[in-house]
């Protein structure tokens, strides 16, 4: 019997046995059933045989039935008058039923699980007979039941798994997989039954996995794949490719050994990982920036000094020398140069966020505008310069000098990169909201709304190496003696420092886009030209107080005025200055002292002499201003110079500082964009 049985598929089984044991013991009538409850026991009926055939499955409920006494007592017997013993056992009354045996069906541990049972239309007076092969019958019937429930526990568990499982025999076919296969692959079901596991590798590696794949059969161990070493893919219906991870375990049947095979879409987790890297390769672009501007700063605070000294001794000479002497001709171009080399410092204190400036809502297009005026007459006439610009685009908060300086950079940098004899250069404004994940955002620009300017070129491009590198100061592709590599440095330092972002796209012989990305202000208007201060006259008579560390720097700018008529008192130390101011208050009638001096700064030699005489006005002379304009106000300091300076912007600080009824607000700045 279980070797006939063995070849039956599924359920149909149940209803092979039924008919078996209603034609060897004789009975019309066969059924093979699991006990339910619903709350009451009931029996559902896997197998059914009536005169022959099989029926349907059907369900009933136990109370006052022969299944009762099953249940009670693993086996009923009623050879005759069945009906007489169940009176209202109504399914037996319809079939007719005169005799019944009946047997339990238990699992392992003795529970019943249901009942198989034999009912015929006339007595059966061989019961004794017959009650051992219904016995026999629930035997293999219950084994059945517990076999397909593992099975289906089994499937269901394999089914319901969150991870693509594929089982496959030695040739690489598969013989079975779960929901998530095809829902990983794009494959139905009857597709995925199809197909070999090389079905799902890239077409390139097809041949190397047959031989993996052979190989790991004859070796049988499992192992993980595509987790510590290189990366895996795999390659769904549509032809998309997906990262994946596997796991293999070998499977030994009696015929051959099978693998199931984990398969887990990693996706999510590169996209993560990717990002996570783009993230960091930011952090360390910014990290190693700020420490650039950080040491940039330092280096432009002593060559300003030396500059103060060099552009100090240069206006010294010329004064002594006379304007007819022969060496004004090399003051000159010495002076020419120190200039220049002034705007190099300038250059460095923008990179390095450490320049002071003068911010209003500013309307961008006119600064475009002349920026490309400016490009236009400077560039040669083969170069084509265009302009667009959104009408609706709004006011930023910006230094308008110095978003004009970022734009001569850019655009600069762009006809640098046309090295045909005729090009195009094009400079856009407009204003754009950045979703998240859109390219935008992906490049590094915050989600948000952003005035956007642009700056095209369709010269020779760059590279990867050199997009990575382009924002380092004094990184240059130009030759030697042709660029200094601050330019895009300190682009980069202005749109940081003004809240913005920069992203450039870029490929060999292709050309370049820089778009800078600025936050709006929504205001309309034209920019504020900020409060005007009125010159007086020079007070020649006027007795000064200079507070210098560098020996050089105050013996220069001593000797300057006392050139032009002032009484200098000068001082190494910011507590020799206060010093002096306390044993005489009345002796000074304003004060010049450097910012950054070792233990007392300018700031606190302000804030000393105020506590001393209020109405003493204070020079702030530096080349690194790092204080707001409130903290430089509320000790009474008038005026700022920036180094390296002039005699002449010395005396005009002196004079505005003296000037009693000066404007309100934060102190004046003299040179600074000198």
């Amino acid at each position: 019997m279980s070797t006939e049985l063995a070849r039956v598929p599924g359920r149909a089984v149940f209803d092979q046995i039924a008919l078996r044991l209603a034609e060897l013991v004789g009975a019309d009538i066969a059924f093979v059933g699991t006990l339910r409850s619903n709350p009451t026991p009931t029996i559902r009926t896997l197998g059914f045989s009536i005169d022959g055939s099989a029926v349907a499955q059907t369900e009933f409920n136990v109370e006052g039935t022969p299944c009762a006494q099953v249940l009670r007592e693993h086996a009923a017997t009623f050879p005759r008058d069945v009906l007489a013993a169940f009176p209202d056992a109504h399914d037996l009354r319809a079939l007719g039923a005169e005799s019944y045996l009946a047997a339990a069906l238990e699992d392992a541990s003795g529970r019943v699980i249901g009942v198989i049972a034999a009912i015929s239309r006339r007595p059966l007076p061989d019961h004794e007979r017959l009650a051992p092969v219904v016995a026999l019958f629930a035997l293999r019937a219950a084994a059945e039941v517990e076999r397909q429930r593992v099975e289906e526990r089994l499937s269901t568990v394999f089914d319901c798994s969150p991870e693509a499982l594929i089982i496959s025999d030695d040739t690489g076919r598969i013989i079975q997989h779960n929901r998530a296969a095809e829902e990983t692959f794009g494959y139905s079901h009857q597709e995925l039954n199809q197909l070999s596991i090389e079905d799902l590798v890239p077409p390139e590696d097809q041949e190397r996995h047959t031989l993996q794949r052979e190989a790991f059969q004859a070796d049988g161990s499992a192992r993980r794949m595509g987790v510590t070493r290189g990366r895996l893919w795999a390659v769904r219906k549509d032809g998309h490719r997906i990262p994946v991870e596997i796991s293999l375990s070998p499977v030994q049947s009696p015929e051959e050994t099978l693998v199931v095979s984990t398969i887990r879409d990693v996706s999510y987790r590169v996209r993560m990982e990717e990002e996570r890297a783009r993230i960091e390769a930011r952090l360390r672009q910014v990290q190693k920036m700020e420490s650039l501007g950080t040491l940039a700063g330092g280096i432009a605070h002593d060559f300003n000094n030396l500059l103060t000294v060099i552009a100090g001794g240069l206006e010294l000479a010329k004064i002594r020398v006379g304007s007819s002497h022969d060496a004004n001709e090399p003051l000159n171009s010495a002076t020419t140069a120190a200039a220049r080399a002034k705007e190099l410092v300038r250059q460095i204190l923008s990179f390095s966020r450490r320049q002071p400036t003068t911010r209003s809502s500013t309307p961008l297009a006119e600064i475009v505008d002349e920026v490309a005026q400016l490009l236009r007459a400077s560039l040669p006439s083969g170069i084509l310069i265009t302009t667009a610009a959104s009408p609706d685009t709004p006011n930023v908060f910006v230094d308008p000098s110095q978003i004009h300086q970022v734009l001569m950079n850019l655009g600069t940098n762009a006809w640098q990169a046309i090295v045909r004899p005729s090009g195009r250069i094009s400079f856009a404004l407009d204003h754009v909201t950045v979703q998240s994940g859109s390219p935008e955002a992906l490049s590094g620009v915050a989600p948000g709304t952003w005035v956007r300017l642009s700056v095209e070129d369709n010269g020779i491009g760059m590279n990867r190496d050199t997009l990575e590198r382009m924002f380092e100061p004094f990184f240059t592709t130009k030759s030697s003696g042709k660029g200094t590599g601050l330019g895009l440095a300190v682009v980069h330092g202005i749109v940081i420092d003004h809240g913005g972002t920069m992203t450039v796209t870029s490929e060999p012989q292709r050309g370049t886009t820089v778009s800078v990305y600025l936050p709006p202000t929504f205001s309309a208007g034209a920019p504020s030209k900020g409060p005007t201060v009125s010159t007086p006259p020079r007070a020649a008579t006027a007795r000064v107080l200079l507070v210098d560390d560098e020996l050089l720097v105050v013996e220069v700018a001593q000797e300057l005025l006392e050139h032009l008529g002032y009484d200098v008192i000068s001082c190494r130390r910011g507590r020799d200055a206060v010093d002096a101011v306390r044993r005489d208050p009345m002796r000074f009638d304003v004060v010049i002292t450097d910012h950054n001096m070792p233990e007392m700064t300018g700031l606190d030699v302000a804030r000393a002499v105020a506590a001393i005489r209020p109405d003493l006005p204070v020079v702030m002379i530096s080349g690194n201003p790092l204080h707001s304009d409130v903290e430089l106000a509320a000790p009474n300091i008038r005026c700022h110079v920036p180094k390296p300076f002039t005699g002449a912007a010395l005396s005009h600080a002196i004079d505005l500082a003296l000037v009693r009824d000066r404007p309100e607000g934060p102190s004046v700045a003299i040179g600074s964009r000198d």
